[in-house]
C-alpha cells in the first residue's frame, strides 16, 4: 500500500509541476487578443516595424474580477524574446516583467494569470 501511495504522489508531483512550467500562454497575437477579450479586458493590438517582432497587444480591465492590465510583445522566435528580456537590467527582480516561450510581458498580477492562464 505504501508504495501504491509514493507512485501516485510521485505522479501527482509530475502533474503539477509540468502544468507550472508550461502555462498556457497563446500560441498567437490574434489568440492572444480573444482570450483577454473574452476575459472582458479592452484589447487595443499594434504594428511594430521592429525585426523579429511578430505583434503587440495591451489589455485594460477598470473593474470586477481580474481587474489590471498587461502590455506584450511576441517575438518570431523564443532567442529574440529571451534576448529582448535578458537586455533589461535586473529582468529577473521583477514578479510582473516575464519571457514564457515567444512572448515578453508585463503587467499587473490579475492580467498576468489570465494571460497565462
Amino acid at each position: 500500500m505504501k508504495k501504491v501511495l509514493s507512485i501516485v504522489t510521485l505522479a501527482l508531483a509530475v502533474v503539477a509541476i509540468s502544468a507550472f512550467m508550461f502555462a498556457c500562454v497563446p500560441d498567437t497575437i490574434e489568440s492572444a487578443k480573444t482570450k483577454m477579450g473574452n476575459a472582458g479586458y479592452a484589447v487595443a493590438g499594434y504594428s511594430v516595424d521592429a525585426e523579429g517582432v511578430e505583434g503587440t497587444f495591451t489589455a485594460v480591465k477598470l473593474t470586477g474580477d481580474n481587474a489590471g492590465t498587461i502590455f506584450a510583445v511576441i517575438f518570431d522566435t523564443e532567442e529574440n524574446a529571451k534576448k529582448f528580456y535578458d537586455a533589461f537590467p535586473n529582468s529577473d527582480d521583477y514578479d510582473y516583467f516575464k519571457q514564457n516561450a515567444k512572448w515578453v510581458y508585463f503587467g499587473s498580477e490579475a492580467a498576468i494569470k489570465v494571460f497565462e492562464g
